[in-house]
């Protein structure tokens, strides 16, 4: 049996009680100078039912090896110092309550969690030697909680109340996600509340999540054009545990005014990078990594242009006298008129009247408010019947996220990205686009263009036009075969200034007039177009409706011949076509060819060559067939 050894005859634990209990299984305990004192080895369970009748102590103490233990839905309300060199734990039901009259402190490195903890105390509370887990709600009634170096974790289900600016968590704040969701972290520094809000779109696993607030400038290199708005605060979010992190966090810019554009800033190593933000201080794209974070400001109003130039700046001189500008005070360069402003940079200006130029020159300083994208456009080349190439530098991006670039194009003078255009996602320096879906002898005009959160700036001008292929003569070889027709005006498929018409093969796809037009007796759907341009469909709706082989739609439709794939059986009237210029393509015998024309359900045209002789005859019939594609 052990000795449990008492310093003083009673302990007195409680205000009131009958409404509690405490179960020594064979501890050592020990009431001194007010302390309620678990001795090395004790192990004590404590139970309380009422909340208006709080098991109470002036001081709590648990030493090394010790362990106080409260149940679920107890209560013990702390008036002094907590020091837990042992353990400490409750479910989430139990409530321990700090309400001292002067400030208060955890101290030791014992384990502390908590199932709810009150802080009542306008003085505060410190942690000293380790940081506590609440995994039910952590009330800041009253006072601020300063961690030190130790850190105060709330649990996946538990919760934060009654934070304000004079109850908030001074130090490391940890919250412990389970899913996604977002939590408020009320978090602040040297009296300084200024909460941040951290919101997972995306994660898998549970991932305990830390903030601390400082406040001092964030260091390291900036972006471009941009200086720190919180010049003097910047918040720590760090994490453990979890993957497939996608985040966006909220912070709070009281105190600050922006004049231009604003920016949260996270560091990367000793590079500050942007998480663009919204008005509320919020990064608009999820971020996947966490550091620094602090709100910063373009250092001048981003603009899509387009810049100023010397031809820009307006002075008043003699009547009838000529400006001219130049890059220094003596000597220095002319600048011509379209030479771009730069801020901050001296300009030198002379004026010549009837001839004579001023020996002096007067200095202006050119501060410009606006940031402009520089942005030019590439030389078009390539260029052919249907495509050309092109492409653009972006030299200055203003300090901001350069979302999409490429190039647009159009008939019309000014084009713009929202009609024909590339999306090449260049942020940067030069890139190269590939301009396709042309028209074969029109002109076009082009322009870079890039895309930032202010607008889209468009680089200079340029033209081309595409070229007009030179057709080889009837006849002659073009694109996999012979050139047998080109489209006059009143053909079908005609088009003003564009070049189109008939190529057939070089030779014939039987091997005399020894092949059917096939499925006699069956009338095919769709197959009996005439007109100029309908071969080919009807070539394909035969395939899908007779599927005898060898007939002559299929030696056509399953061709392939000189690099191209789209041979068809040609209706009457392309078939004619090819018989007019018979001489010219070469390879026909004396003899009849197969139409894809069908004429009723029995027969089908045909065509004999060379005499202008056409006939619907019966598909059983065996005659020539000769290929044909369209261009």
């Amino acid at each position: 049996m052990k000795n449990i050894q008492f310093v003083t005859i009673a302990i007195f634990l409680f205000l009131n009680s009958q409404a509690q209990g405490i179960y020594n299984d064979g501890a050592r305990i020990v009431s001194q100078s007010g302390t309620y004192w678990v001795v090395s080895g004790g192990n004590i369970t404590l139970t309380s039912t009422s909340a208006t009748n709080l098991a109470s102590v002036a001081n709590l103490k648990i030493e090394s090896g010790a362990t106080l233990t409260l149940t679920s839905a107890s209560f013990l309300t702390v008036g002094g110092a907590l020091q837990n060199s042992g353990t400490l734990s409750g479910p989430s039901g139990s409530t321990v309550m700090l309400s001292g009259a002067s400030a208060q402190a955890i101290t030791g490195a014992g384990a502390s969690t908590f199932g709810n903890l009150t802080l009542n105390n306008t003085n505060g509370l410190t942690l000293t030697d380790a940081g506590i887990t609440v995994n039910g709600v952590l009330d800041l009634a009253n006072g601020i909680i300063t961690t030190g170096a130790n850190t105060a974790t709330i649990g996946s289900a538990g919760s934060i109340t009654n934070a304000s600016s004079a109850k908030y968590v001074n130090g490391k704040l940890a919250q412990t996600f389970a899913a996604t969701g977002t939590k408020t972290f009320p978090v602040g520094k040297g009296g300084n509340y200024r909460p941040l809000s951290f919101n997972y779109s995306a994660l898998t696993g549970t991932s305990v999540v830390t903030a601390e607030q400082t406040e001092s400038a964030l260091s390291g290199t900036m972006p471009a054009n941009t200086v720190l708005l919180t010049t003097d605060r910047y918040w720590t979010i760090s994490q453990t545990g979890g993957t497939n992190l996608q985040y966006f966090v909220s912070l709070d810019a009281t105190d600050y005014t922006a004049t231009n554009t604003v920016k949260l800033l996270k560091k990367d190593g000793t590079i500050l990078s942007y998480a663009t933000t919204t008005p509320n201080y919020t990064n608009a794209a999820a971020l996947t990594s966490l550091g620094d974070f602090a709100v910063g400001e373009l250092t001048c109003l981003l603009s899509t242009g387009p810049a100023p130039k010397v031809a820009d700046l307006v002075v008043t001189a003699t009547a009838d006298a000529t400006i001219k500008w130049y890059t220094a005070e003596t000597d220095g360069d002319l600048l011509a008129s379209s030479t771009p402003l730069t801020t901050a940079t001296d300009y030198w200006a002379s004026q010549t009247v009837n001839g004579v130029e001023s020996p002096g020159r007067f200095k202006v300083t050119v501060t410009l408010n606006q940031c402009y994208i520089s942005l030019a456009t590439a030389t078009t080349g390539s260029i052919n019947a249907s495509t050309a190439s092109s492409g653009g530098t972006i030299s200055n991006n203003c300090g901001g996220t350069v979302t999409a670039s490429g190039v647009c194009w159009s008939t019309s003078t000014a084009p713009i990205a929202t009609g024909n255009h590339t999306s090449d996602g260049a942020t940067s320096g030069s890139f190269a686009s590939s301009i396709t879906g042309l028209t074969l002898g029109a002109t076009y005009y082009v322009r870079a263009y890039a895309t930032n959160d202010s607008g889209t700036a468009y680089g200079n001008e340029v033209s081309f036009t595409t070229a007009t292929p030179v057709l080889p003569s009837v006849g002659q070889s073009y694109q996999g075969g012979v050139l047998a027709y080109v489209l006059v005006s009143g053909d079908p498929g005609y088009i003003a200034g564009e070049t189109h018409g008939l190529i057939a093969a070089p030779s014939d796809q039987s091997t005399g007039s020894n092949v059917v037009w096939g499925c006699s007796g069956t009338a095919i759907s769709g197959a009996n177009g005439t007109a100029i341009g309908t071969g080919m469909q009807n070539t394909i709706d035969i395939m899908a409706g007779c599927a005898t082989a060898g007939i002559a739609a299929r030696l056509c439709g399953d061709l392939v011949l000189g690099g191209y794939s789209d041979w068809y059986l040609p209706s009457i009237y392309e078939l004619n076509k090819l018989r007019l210029n018979s001489t010219a393509i070469g390879g026909f015998a004396a003899d009849t060819y197969w139409s894809s024309s069908e004429g009723d359900a029995s027969n089908a045209w045909y065509n004999y060559f060379p005499n202008d002789y056409q006939v619907s005859n019966i598909k059983s019939g065996a005659h020539y067939v000769r290929a044909v594609r369209s261009f």
